[in-house]
């Protein structure tokens, strides 16, 4: 093919070439752009070009910046493939669209985005509505802009990518582009729209607000809410008609039965009356029947689309008749067509305007009623990426809801016409409103747009979500519509599809009333909020205080509508935007990506609150003058903050406004309509800058006219502000008056006055005193009581300087006040001379300051539980241990073995406050001295400083800690010079911070001074305190530190890890110890165990919640009262507290996650069963072990084994006689996994490590040994191996020799996952073979914390061996930790990109980003398996929701029957990690080792185990995105019950689903449950007369105790009401399940008019951060009385990997379901035969068979005839 260039230098700042085929004409975009007359005087551009091969450059003069350089290669050109390439000049990316873009500035790393017209809603990265293949790009040198149009309607994937560059890649057409030079953002809107079309001028009443509902459904339904929005006085100007007005949805006629023509027409005569509009919905679908007007003379005028033999094109879409046919626009006739419809309709319906609507064009059906021919027309040999490019039933083509791409067109193929559709729709239509209106200015809001529609027609952003999340977006896509020269845009306020909340619908009035195009509007069938109970989302809807504020916000848009109007103006004239990103006025903001703000014009700065619960928003304050708008009328923003961001309060009702000085703005008092409130008195807003100067101006016309700006007859107003002399001066200037009006300015407000002017002059007449008001606090003058006229020029002066300080006027103020100054600096100066050397003397050391006296007062029975005991370390000290001590001593009235404390701690000791609060930025500080506090040990801490850092409106951290000096009043009083001072271990952890600190908290945080206590209180309810430290003394020693926190209630959970018997903590004086140390079978549920989490939550009488983490590692226990209070106590570091305010115990979960970090997501496989030995003696015995069960058809996903798989227990070896390669490579070929036990012991014995022993070689080598205290020699145990020194984790090179090593193992056996055992570290010994030096303190420190010995080196190192990070002594807890982050790390790098599984032994608080958690060894007990289901719940409360038990216990025996085995199997099957494993000698337990009913049953559990496996999978999501908790007892969920099940642990919450009820006594066939108050089904099946899967639990039992059947072959599983669930067909293992068909369970609620909700979550299963990459699917699901919709929000997945086999939907179960659907059910629209479905009119069950839908589209399920 021969190519032809051709380059036109067109204007200045504008470059066009061309490369077309030389030889044949093909198809170009048929859209004029005019040459002008001229040629360029002096291009900003040179073009250059080199020959072979070829490529151009277009280079920037002033600068020499390439801005188009095509040399990178790649130009093709083939009749269905063109391809060019240019290197780009920056990153700075923006544009291309529409997509559902989430940030403004573009991603660079191989982003593809694709342009296709589709119907689809903006919920993900997919093609939307419009086309507009034009970006601009920001040089990074200069900041310069230019812009690139690809004039090309074709299907077109662009691809930017990191060089940077990009790559367009088109199927047809010609390589067309238009290259605008700037130099700066703004004028390359100008310059672009001067090519394709300035924006249309839309009518005044344009402005106004709008309001729209699909379904409304009939005319009095219409009435009620205009009443409703007229008794509120919520200004409004438009009501929209949607489809529902129709008769059968069809163009040009109306529902006679719901609305009626002449009902109708007659309300929309009385809104006229009113002064409001009304405007009706249109589609580009004409309805297929015989005698309707529109089909009947399109046909006769031979107007519609054809296919390729000629024969009129025939799809569906909403008219109820058997077809629609599309018709086409691109023909001539078809404009006279549809004028001549919609003059005639206007005649029976006076509409005021055209939304016309699915003119992508949409079509229900692929191509047409009888599909599409194969041919490369419609599924072309390069597919673009575009949506439903693969479609349902597996075709590829571009034919997916839209019409065949080989239609006729009178212009050609639909091939090349497609993006042009809603274009040359919106032209006729356009056209035919001249004819509609031939003297008034009507509008056009399109869907479906392309490169210069704006010149024609408004744009809404589509079908939004009413999701927090479409907010942001919303801005951004309205910013780009900007850049597209669409200057009337906004998107649906409050969302179209699902129910708007209170707090969200009432944010997006907030920002939608500064959307250029204001519109609520929303879906039908998305009615009720949860929230309300309403069903609509108007503002008057919801309750007074929600109308008052969208009221209040409406009439500040009104009020400054001649502005807005202004601004159309100026687009309309000269092409500049109206909604306008920061960027383009604050160029130095470059690659701040600021999109979550936006501007009317230049001076009006909008900052909206788009997230949930926030009361406070981060803004960025541009380097500019700014004045207060919204809260603080007037007020100047602290000029500090210029060119920062900060945050701003905002609450519920505010939304921040601010004002950019140096400009004027021309305003309005509002009214209810636009058509009053024109009527009203103008005034003027004069933002002074820094300057003093400011300028604007007023256009002003009819509101309407169609050619007032062609026939010149409107006002056009300059206004300028002056300073001179001390004189400020307002000129108001007409420059245009050919309208006449009486309008006048009446008042007039000047912000930024430094002094007080006295008077003010208008035309030089004095303004009188009572309209003369200057407030001094905002520094605002505001003039009352003018009339100046609008069309008329006018002079106003005021008489004093603006500014302090500044000109001539203040030079005799200075010499009167430089004199007065000196002499005042003299005195003082003179002052501290004297005083100086009085406060030398009196300024002493705190540690010598002399201390109260404090006394002991008798504690009478009634006040023995306010105890606090003042000798921990004996648990009987006598009176005289007890006064030396310095504490009061009391015999308890009952007997004295009692735990009742006799010491007991004095009142008002421990430290007082020093001075002021030190402020900081992000809290305060508090400086402490001790007062006389008992000395329990030695070294007490004379000074502390408590930082208090108000974090987040949910959070509060305080940190108490030593401090050397205090800064007090700008004296600095050292400590005690005997004493060698450095800082104290804190945790090596990093906690998240917020990005921004919150200005409102949900708390209020107090503290007395002396002595010094904290309360902290709930602002909205200041009942209780959630903590109170008054109760005791504060104690900070060397090696003991105490404060004690009294609680509003008893009701306490948390700290761990221990063995419990009981969820909730008992309060009787029980001590809990926390220090990570090798658990025992036989330990008791006091013993510390392998993990360390300080964190707890209480919930109070009210039923909030709130938790508390402490971020110290050392030794500790908390001593639990009946006062009732938490005493902590620790050997060591600060006193470091998080507090998490709640309220809902699962908000605390969140809130500490946010803090310590969200759980990973396992991979789906580790999901499955895992089956395991200590030791099979033999690679025989292990292979048949896994045949068993394969035999048996059990399911099964990971097989794993103790340490016996290594070579004489080495870690990182591999006996080949224990575990062949070649069996873990079948186990792959299965798609099982093998996984493997690591310890971090590196034998030490090795006689040639160098040759022998490379991990402990190189360990020692390399120094990431754990050391002895000398630093130096390796700290020796004893393992599995004999004498064994430890890997220290905390060494920064620790991670990659682990990983390196691990890499090394897997070459020799390739397992997929790692299991952390033994990592507290344990130790065979105590301490050392040596042992340990007992004169250490660290060893032998003063209190022993009360665990489970007072030995802390007992099973583990010396507490003084050392490590990278410190001394074991600190660092102990965090071993286990810091080997699971190194154990992560090593799988992701043998898994490349793919999530390996990690699980460990030991953890600490924020180990569940790295790894799960097994709960260590125990027995074959019912009591063993009650205490595991607590230690599930308490690891998901932790933050490690991957957690679960030995399933049968690790070790001991069973009965013959094992019905222990079986329940704890039942158990098992729905806890987050499923495992069997048997230690040394113990029998096999797993199901292959059973035969006839027991293995029956443990089959059957594990079956269902894989059955909900893609609900649990979508749960672990919610944990890692949201921070849920997976696992959890019944009060996370119904705390509303309050005492009732505060106390229940025998039963939990999977996900917030499924209630499972475990049988957990031998023999029992029965289990008591608590039933929440809530509907609940049976999820299984009791085997009792009349009660099946699906039934009702019994609904007079909510809230109480019931007991159910409990067969033993079944576990009492129930689904929560009002919640949708996703199951899968179980199969031998995870990957085969995975394919399997999916069944959805939806539990309606109790009053099936309520929704029912769930979703799912589904990827590969396997890659990392598929979330966070965008490489998932996601689904959500809603369903009433009358459907189930399932609506695809993302599908990432299938761009990532588009040839995943993928489940599909082949099933759904009602449960709870009211209404019989009888023969009437429709899946997608098509009627589903009676032999598909079944409804149990006895259990309300529906089931539903016979489909097949897929995971990546959108589907509805409709009970009755759909709409």
């Amino acid at each position: 093919m021969n190519l032809k260039v051709e380059v036109e230098f067109q204007t200045d700042s504008r470059l066009h070439f061309k490369i077309t085929d030389a030889d044949s004409p093909r198809f170009e975009v048929p859209l004029v752009i005019d040459k002008p007359n001229k040629q360029p005087s002096d291009p900003m551009y040179e073009v250059s070009y080199k020959s072979n091969p070829f490529s151009i450059q277009v280079r920037r003069k002033s600068t020499g910046v390439l801005i188009f350089d095509s040399s990178v290669g790649g130009l093709t050109y083939e009749d269905q493939f063109l391809q060019l390439s240019t290197k780009l000049p920056s990153k700075y990316v923006y544009g291309f669209g529409e997509h559902n873009h989430q940030r403004f500035l573009h991603d660079v790393d191989y982003k593809t985005w694709t342009m296709f017209s589709r119907d689809v809603a903006p919920v993900d990265e997919w093609n939307l509505y419009g086309h507009h293949p034009y970006h601009m790009c920001i040089e990074e040198r200069g900041n310069n802009a230019h812009s690139i149009l690809f004039l090309n309607s074709n299907a077109m994937d662009v691809t930017l990518q990191p060089s940077p560059a990009l790559t367009y890649r088109t199927i047809g057409g010609v390589l067309d582009f238009y290259i605008f030079l700037g130099p700066t953002p703004e004028n390359l809107v100008t310059q672009y729209t001067e090519a394709v079309g300035r924006p249309a001028m839309p009518p005044y009443w344009a402005l106004g607000f709008q309001l729209s509902r699909w379904n409304y459904n009939s005319l009095d339904r219409v009435k009620q809410v205009v009443k409703e929005m007229r008794d509120a006085e919520i200004p409004m100007d438009v009501l929209y008609g949607d489809i529902d007005y129709m008769d059968r949805y069809m163009d040009f006629t109306v529902d006679e039965t719901n609305y009626g023509t002449q009902n109708l027409s007659d309300f929309v005569d009385d809104l006229h009356a009113r002064g409001q509009r009304y405007i009706i919905i249109l589609d580009h679908c004409i309805g297929k029947e015989v005698g309707y007007e529109a089909y009947d003379t399109g046909l006769t005028q031979d107007i519609f689309i054809k296919t390729p033999d000629g024969q009129v094109l025939e799809g569906e879409v909403w008219p109820a008749v058997n077809a629609s046919v599309y018709p086409d626009f691109t023909d001539p006739s078809a404009t006279s067509w549809w004028t001549s419809l919609c003059d005639s309709f206007h005649d029976e319906i006076a509409y005021d305007a055209l939304w016309i609507d699915m003119n992508e064009p949409s079509n229900f059906v692929a191509g047409s009623q009888t599909g599409c021919e194969e041919n490369t027309i419609n599924n072309p040999p390069y597919l673009p990426n575009i949506l439903g490019r693969i479609m349902q039933d597996g075709k590829r083509g571009l034919y997916d809801k839209t019409i065949c791409m080989d239609a006729k067109q009178y212009l050609g193929n639909h091939y090349n016409l497609h993006s042009l559709y809603g274009h040359s729709m919106s032209v006729a239509t356009h056209e035919a409103l001249k004819t509609v209106f031939p003297t008034k200015r009507s509008m056009v809001l399109s869907r479906s747009t392309y490169v210069g529609s704006g010149a024609y027609t408004g744009h809404w952003l589509g079908d939004n979500q009413s999701q927090w999340r479409q907010m942001p977006w919303s801005i951004v896509g309205m910013l780009e519509f900007s850049l597209f020269g669409f200057t009337y845009t906004g998107s649906d306020i409050c969302g179209f599809w699902y129910a708007a909340t209170y707090e969200m619908c009432l944010r997006w009035s907030q920002v939608g009333a500064f959307y250029p195009f204001a519109r609520n509007h929303n879906g039908r069938d998305w009615p009720v909020s949860t929230l309300t109970g309403v069903k609509a989302q108007h503002p008057a809807a919801f309750d007074d205080v929600f109308s008052a504020n969208v009221k209040k916000v409406l009439e500040i848009r009104y009020k400054l509508l001649p502005f807005l109007y202004t601004l159309f103006y100026e687009a309309t004239t000269t092409g500049t935007t109206v909604a306008r990103p920061i960027l383009h006025e604050f160029p130095e903001t470059l690659g701040m990506n600021l999109d979550r703000q936006f501007l009317w014009g230049a001076s009006f700065l909008i900052t909206p609150v788009l997230e949930e619960g926030k009361t406070t928003v981060e803004a960025y304050i541009p380097n500019a003058r700014w004045y207060d708008y919204y809260d603080s009328p007037g007020k100047e923003v602290d000029p500090s903050l210029r060119g920062t961001t900060t945050v701003l309060d905002a609450d519920l009702m505010t939304i921040n406004l601010h004002i950019r000085g140096g400009y004027v703005i021309p305003f309005q008092e509002p009214a209810n309509t636009t058509v009053y409130s024109r009527m009203n008195p103008m005034g003027l807003i004069v933002a002074l800058d820094e300057n003093e100067s400011a300028s604007g101006q007023l256009f002003w016309d009819d509101g309407e006219s169609r050619d007032s700006l062609a026939n010149g007859e409107y006002i056009l107003t300059e206004f300028s502000v002056e300073k001179a002399s001390g004189m400020g001066t307002l000129q108001i200037t007409p420059s245009i008056t050919k309208y006449g009006n009486t309008l006048a300015f009446e008042t007039i407000h000047v912000m930024g006055l430094k002094s007080v002017p006295t008077t003010a002059m208008a035309n030089g007449v004095p303004v009188q005193s009572q309209n003369f008001q200057f407030d001094d606090d905002k520094k605002m003058l505001t003039l009352t009581g003018l009339d100046l006229g609008i069309t008329n020029s006018h002079t106003v002066q005021l008489d004093a300087p603006f500014l302090l300080n500044r000109g001539d006027d203040h030079t005799a103020d200075m010499a009167l006040k430089g004199p007065l100054i000196v002499g005042l600096c003299v005195f003082l100066g003179c002052l501290f001379l004297v005083m100086l050397p009085s406060l030398i003397v009196t300024a002493r050391p705190y540690s010598n300051w002399r201390f109260r006296e404090v006394q002991c007062e008798y504690s009478a029975q009634n006040e023995e539980n306010n105890r606090l005991d003042c000798f921990p370390e004996l648990k009987m000290p006598t009176e005289r241990e007890c006064q030396a001590r310095g504490c009061c001593y009391v015999d308890v009235t009952v007997n004295r073995e009692a735990v009742v404390p006799e010491c007991y701690l004095p009142r008002g000791v421990g430290y007082e406050v020093m001075g002021a609060k030190q402020v900081l930025t992000s809290g305060y500080e508090l400086y402490l001295q001790r007062i006389n506090t008992p000395r329990f040990f030695h070294r007490e801490a004379e000074n502390l400083v408590v930082h208090v850092d108000e974090q987040a409106e949910n959070r509060l951290h305080v940190k108490i800690s030593e401090y050397h000096y205090v800064n007090y009043q700008d004296w600095k009083f050292p400590v005690k010079m005997d004493r060698l001072w450095e800082p104290r271990y804190e945790v090596p952890i990093e906690v998240t911070r917020p990005a921004r600190q919150s200005a409102w908290k949900d708390y209020i945080f107090n503290y007395t001074t002396n002595p010094f206590t904290m309360q902290l209180t709930r602002r909205i309810s200041n009942r209780f305190n959630m903590i109170d430290t008054s109760l005791g003394a504060l104690v900070f020693e060397d090696q003991f530190l105490q404060i004690t926190m009294k609680l509003p209630n008893s009701v306490l959970y948390g700290f761990g890890e221990h063995k419990k018997k009981r969820l909730r903590h008992g309060m009787n004086w029980r001590n809990v110890g926390m220090f990570s140390a090798p658990g025992h079978v036989d330990d008791d549920q006091n013993a510390n165990l392998y993990g360390h989490h300080p964190f707890f939550m209480n919930i109070d009488d009210d039923g909030n919640a709130f938790g508390v983490y402490f971020h110290n590692s050392n030794a500790m226990d908390v001593h639990l009262t009946p006062m009732p209070a938490v005493t902590w106590r620790t050997t060591g570091g600060i006193l470091d507290f998080y507090i998490f305010t709640g309220p809902t115990p699962q908000q605390v979960i969140q809130q500490y996650q946010e803090v310590i970090g969200r759980p990973e997501i396992p991979p789906y496989w580790a999901l499955g069963l895992h089956l395991g030995m200590e030791s099979f003696q033999n690679a025989d015995a292990l292979e048949k072990f896994v045949d068993d069960n394969i035999k048996a058809g059990v399911p099964f996903d990971v097989v794993f084994s103790g340490m016996d798989y290594q070579n004489y227990y080495l870690t990182f070896t591999h006996n080949e006689e224990k575990v062949r390669k070649a069996f873990v490579e079948d186990l792959h070929s299965k798609y099982m996994k093998y996984a493997i036990h690591l310890t971090p012991a590196l034998s030490s014995h090795q006689p040639r490590a160098k040759f022998d022993y490379f991990p402990f070689y190189y360990a020692e080598k390399h120094g990431i040994l754990v050391n002895r205290s000398d630093k130096l020699t390796p700290a020796f145990g004893v393992s599995w191996h004999g004498e064994t020194a430890y890997m220290d984790f905390t060494h920064e090179f620790a991670k990659v020799h682990w990983a390196a090593f691990a890499q090394g193992l897997h070459d020799e056996l390739p397992f997929d996952g790692i299991i952390m055992t033994e990592n507290e570290p344990a130790n065979f010994v105590n301490g050392a073979r040596s042992g340990c030096d007992l004169e250490s303190k660290w060893n032998n420190p003063p209190y022993n914390a009360k665990l489970k010995t007072s030995m802390l080196f007992r099973e583990t190192l010396c507490m003084d061996s050392q490590m990278a990070k410190g001394i074991n002594y600190n660092l102990h807890s965090l071993y286990g930790h810091f080997s699971a982050e190194a154990s992560n790390y090593a799988g992701s790098l043998l898994k490349n990109n793919k999530r390996a599984m990690t699980l460990t032994r030991a953890s600490f608080a924020g180990t569940g980003q790295f790894a799960g958690h097994f709960l260590g060894r125990n027995k074959a007990t019912w009591e063993d398996m009650y205490q595991s289901m607590i230690g599930v719940d308490e690891f998901n409360m932790f933050g490690i929701p991957f957690t679960g038990a030995d399933i049968c216990g690790t070790t001991g025996e069973m009965s013959v029957d094992s019905e222990l085995c079986q329940r704890w199997m039942q158990l098992g099957a729905y806890q987050p990690l499923a495992r069997i494993f048997r230690a040394t000698n113990s029998s096999r337990m797993d199901p292959g080792a059973f035969t006839g009913s027991v293995l029956a049953n443990m089959r059957e559990m594990a079956r269902r185990r894989y059955r909900v496996l893609p609900y649990m999978y979508t749960q672990i999501y919610h944990a890692h995105v949201d921070g849920y908790a997976l696992v959890r007892a019944p009060f996370y969920d119904f705390n509303f019950d309050k005492l009732n099940v505060w106390d229940v642990d025998w039963e939990y919450m999977l996900g917030n689903s499924l209630l499972v009820a475990p049988v957990m006594e031998e023999g029992a066939r029965q289990v008591t449950l608590y039933h929440p108050d809530w509907r609940f089904y049976y999820f299984y099946d009791p085997q009792e007369a009349g009660i099946v899967v699906g039934s009702i639990l019994d609904s007079a039992s909510e809230g109480t105790n019931i007991t159910v059947s409990a067969p033993l072959n079944e576990i009492p599983i129930f689904i929560r009401g009002g919640y949708i669930i996703v199951t899968q067909e179980p199969g031998n293992n995870t990957y085969y399940s995975r394919m399997n068909p999916l069944e959805i369970w939806v539990a309606m609620p109790e009053n099936n008019e309520d929704i029912a909700r769930g979703d799912l979550f589904w990827d590969d299963g396997e890659t990392l951060n598929t979330y966070e990459r965008n490489i998932d699917i996601y689904m959500e699901f809603f369903a009433d009385l009358l459907k189930l919709e399932m609506l695809s929000q993302r599908i990432g997945l299938m761009e990532y990997n588009d040839k995943i086999i993928l489940p599909r939907i082949q099933k759904v179960t009602f449960v709870g379901l009211q209404k019989n659907p009888g023969n009437q059910l429709y899946v997608d629209n098509v009627q589903l035969g009676t032999e598909f479905f079944d409804y149990d009119v006895t259990n309300r069950v529906l089931e539903i068979r016979g489909i097949d839908m897929d995971i990546t589209s959108d589907h509805r399920i409709d009970l009755q005839a759909p709409n």
